[in-house]
């Protein structure tokens, strides 16, 4: 069988990793087996993954277990990535693409909820570091009048944390730049990763439920 790389995608470089020369080289065995969410799909070590990969048309599926070399190579695309969501592809032993793009986070994958009755956050100013609360009602309202979303972020630059981390600031100071594929709750911080229609539909068509993530470049 055909070695299979694990490629993670940058913005101007990929770097290549084959699976069997993944290291976990400085790691203990945990008690708990290493969990993860891959394409919307939960995983853990000894669960076959290659279902769950988007292979492309004109490529057979093939078993990948995922093992503790495996979970190092998912949680490096991750750290790659700004710390949140993994962003990767396979490549034959001649550099074919086998799949599209894969999305992987560490946790097991959440669904995601909306509560009817909380607080929305919103910015008025474009000086605003931290975005004022509104009811859903008036929340809708004033967004429909031009009312921004605050973005969120996982650094304490503003004095509204909404949970797991998550803070919510109006604007990005140097060096922020907003993450592709992920949606984040403005009802507690949780986070989304693709496939990228869910994404979509969660900010397009639910702007005031979920914000865009902010990273240091």
């Amino acid at each position: 069988m055909k070695r299979i790389l694990l490629v993670v995608v940058a913005a101007l470089a990929a770097t290549a990793f084959t699976t069997t020369a993944a290291s976990a080289e400085g790691n203990e065995s945990a008690d708990a087996p290493s969990v993860f969410c891959l394409n919307d799909s939960t995983v853990m070590e000894g669960d076959d993954i290659g279902p769950l990969l988007n292979w492309l048309p004109e490529t057979e599926p093939r078993e990948i277990i995922l093992d503790d070399s495996l979970a190092e190579v998912f949680r490096f695309f991750i750290q790659r990535d700004g710390g949140v969501v993994g962003k990767f592809r396979l490549f034959g032993e001649g550099n074919e693409p086998l799949t599209d793009f894969n999305y992987v986070s560490e946790g097991p994958c959440t669904a995601p909820t909306v509560s009817a009755d909380r607080s929305f956050w919103l910015c008025y100013s474009n000086s605003q570091t931290d975005p004022a609360v509104y009811s859903r009602s008036s929340a809708i309202n004033l967004y429909e009048a031009g009312y921004r979303v605050p973005f969120a972020i996982r650094d304490p630059l503003s004095r509204t944390n909404i949970g797991n981390g998550i803070y919510l600031m109006c604007n990005l100071p140097a060096g922020y730049t907003v993450q592709s594929g992920i949606a984040v709750s403005t009802g507690g911080g949780d986070l989304y990763a693709n496939p990228a229609s869910l994404v979509a539909y969660m900010l397009g068509e639910m702007p005031l439920d979920y914000t865009r993530l902010a990273v240091r470049s």
